[in-house]
C-alpha cells in the first residue's frame, strides 16, 4: 500500500500548461555545484526568457497539487516521483546520468549507492531495473548517444526520449585574454577546468605532460572525497602547472582563461560532453577531448579526440595543436548554431508539450 493517497482532483488546466513549471532535484546538489546544477539554473533562466515560469521546489511550502508539470533533475531523487504522478501531475526528467562507466571516481560510487538503497528501500528487484522509472513522462537525455544506452540499460521505450542538448552561454563568444593575463601572467597554456575528480582524470593528464615545459593550468576544486585525489595531482605537477582553485561560473575570469588557453583538455573517463568544452569551443579555444562519452555527437569533426587511458595520445594531441594552431571558426558556429542554452530551453518546452500531451491521451 502506499503511503502516498491520490488527490481528489488535479488544478484546472491553464490556456498553455507548459507556460508554468515546478524545478526538483536531488537535495544537496549545490553543495558543490557542477555541471548539472549550471543545466538546471540555466534552463530555468532560459525558459523565462520564452515566457514560461519557472519555480523551485521547497519541501516545506510547495503544494505539487498546484503544478501541471514537474521537472526532475538528475535521477537520484527517484523516490519523488510516485508523489508527483499521484499529485496528477506530468513528470520530466532531465537524466544527467551515463549508464555504462568504468572511472575511479568517489561521487560515481556514492551515486550508484544512492540509487541501490532507493531501490532496496522502494523493494524494486534488481532484475527488474526499469521499474522505477514507470512514473516518467518523458525523459530528457543530453544526446542521442544517452538515450540509446538508457533504454538498453533499463528497457525504456525509445519514445519517451527527447533529447535535450547541453548548453552554452552566449557571453563566452566575445571572451578575451586581457583579464586573466593581466591578473595571472599566463597565456598560450594548456586548460584543464573542472571539478578535481577521478573521473575528471587530471592526474591522468599531468603524467601524460610530465617533463614538458609549457604551461598547464588547472582550474578546479576536489569534490567532497577526493582531496587524497587532489594531493597526489599535486604532488605529480611539476613547476609548469597552475593550480587556480575555483572560478565561480559567472566570473569574467573564467571566460577571459578561455580565451588566453592555447587549447582546452579535457581527459574523463567520461563526458555529456562537458560545459567547459562548449564554453571553451564558443572562446575559440581549440579542443582535445575524451572520446568516451557523447563528445562526438557535438564536436564532430572540429576537436581532437583521446582515450583517456593512453598518456601516449593525450600528449601527442597536445603537442600536435601547440605545434598547428588550428583554426576554430567551423567549431565557433557549430556551437553557436546548435547549442547554446536558448536552444535547450526550446527543445525543453517542446519536450514539456510531448508531455503534457501523452498525460492528458492516457
Amino acid at each position: 500500500m502506499s503511503l502516498v493517497e491520490p488527490l481528489a482532483s488535479a488544478p484546472a488546466l491553464r490556456a498553455d500548461p507548459a507556460s508554468r513549471v515546478l524545478f526538483h532535484t536531488y537535495d544537496w546538489a549545490y553543495q558543490r555545484p557542477g555541471g548539472g546544477e549550471v543545466q538546471l539554473l540555466q534552463t530555468k533562466r532560459h525558459l523565462e526568457e520564452l515566457g514560461t515560469t519557472v519555480e523551485l521546489f521547497d519541501r516545506w511550502h510547495t503544494r505539487l497539487s498546484e503544478y501541471r508539470l514537474v521537472h526532475s533533475f538528475s535521477m537520484l531523487p527517484h523516490m519523488f516521483w510516485e508523489p508527483v504522478k499521484l499529485a496528477g501531475c506530468a513528470l520530466a526528467v532531465s537524466t544527467i546520468h551515463w549508464p555504462h562507466i568504468s572511472a575511479p571516481s568517489r561521487r560515481h560510487d556514492m551515486k550508484h549507492a544512492v540509487l541501490r538503497a532507493t531501490r532496496r528501500v522502494l523493494g524494486i528487484p534488481e532484475e527488474n531495473r526499469g521499474l522505477p522509472f514507470q512514473h516518467v513522462d518523458i525523459f530528457f537525455p543530453n544526446s542521442q548517444m544517452e538515450a540509446d544506452l538508457m533504454c538498453r540499460a533499463y528497457s525504456l521505450d525509445p519514445g519517451r526520449m527527447h533529447v535535450v542538448p547541453n548548453g552554452v552561454e552566449e557571453r563566452f563568444v566575445d571572451a578575451t585574454p586581457d583579464r586573466f593575463i593581466a591578473e595571472f601572467g599566463l597565456r598560450d597554456f594548456v586548460l584543464c577546468v573542472g571539478r578535481i575528480d577521478g573521473r575528471k582524470n587530471q592526474l591522468g593528464l599531468l603524467r601524460a605532460l610530465r617533463g614538458a615545459s609549457y604551461p598547464i593550468v588547472i582550474i578546479g576544486e576536489p569534490v567532497l572525497g577526493q582531496e587524497r585525489y587532489f594531493e597526489e595531482c599535486r604532488r605529480e605537477a611539476g613547476p609548469n602547472v597552475h593550480f587556480l582553485g575555483k572560478l565561480e561560473h559567472g566570473s569574467p575570469l573564467l571566460a577571459s582563461a578561455y580565451a588566453a588557453a592555447a587549447l582546452l583538455v579535457l581527459p574523463s573517463y567520461i563526458e555529456t560532453p562537458g560545459l567547459c568544452a562548449l564554453e571553451a569551443g564558443l572562446a575559440g579555444t581549440p579542443l582535445v577531448v575524451t572520446a568516451q562519452g557523447c563528445t562526438r555527437e557535438y564536436f564532430g569533426e572540429h576537436a581532437l579526440y583521446v582515450s583517456p587511458d593512453s598518456p601516449e595520445q593525450v600528449r601527442n594531441a597536445v603537442e600536435r595543436v601547440l605545434k598547428d594552431r588550428p583554426d576554430t571558426g567551423a567549431l565557433r558556429e557549430r556551437i553557436h548554431s546548435r547549442y547554446l542554452w536558448r536552444h535547450a530551453a526550446e527543445a525543453t518546452r517542446a519536450g514539456y508539450q510531448r508531455a503534457l500531451t501523452m498525460v492528458s491521451s492516457s
